[in-house]
């Protein structure tokens, strides 16, 4: 009989895992599901992944990989990592002075903002930032 189990993967240097939980607030419990060294590099896992899958009877070590992230076990191993991901910039502008405010209008021409731009607002404490 098998037990279906999620949480998220902790790499410790071992090269082993363990599946940490929401109900424990993601702290190390002996009762946490450990990922073979063998699982983990099998399938690309990379730490902080949200994995669900099965745990035979009296065992604590997970045998089936359900589901990554969301992902099939194969489309996992397949993405595309991170760090080798195109960064796209933003084309579709928001127009904040639509509305015939003179400010905002000039906040487009001095600083135009498009989906996808970060921003840092930085000012003394106390000043507003938030509203």
């Amino acid at each position: 009989m098998t037990k279906l189990v999620r949480g998220v993967l902790q790499k410790v240097q071992s090269g082993n895992g363990f599946l940490r939980t929401f109900e424990n607030s993601f702290r190390s419990t002996p009762a946490d599901v450990r990922v073979s060294k063998h699982m983990i590099e099998k399938f690309s896992l990379v730490e902080g992944v949200m994995i669900s899958g099965y745990v035979n009877e009296g065992s604590s070590s997970l045998a089936i990989i359900e589901s990554a992230s969301g992902l099939s076990p194969e489309e996992f191993k397949d993405r595309k990592i991170w760090k080798d991901l195109t960064a796209v910039n933003p084309e579709k502008q928001f127009i904040l002075g639509s509305t015939g405010d003179t400010t905002m209008r000039i906040m487009d021409l001095i600083t135009p903002l498009g989906r996808g731009t970060r921003a840092l607002i930085v000012s003394p404490p106390k000043s507003g930032k938030t509203t």
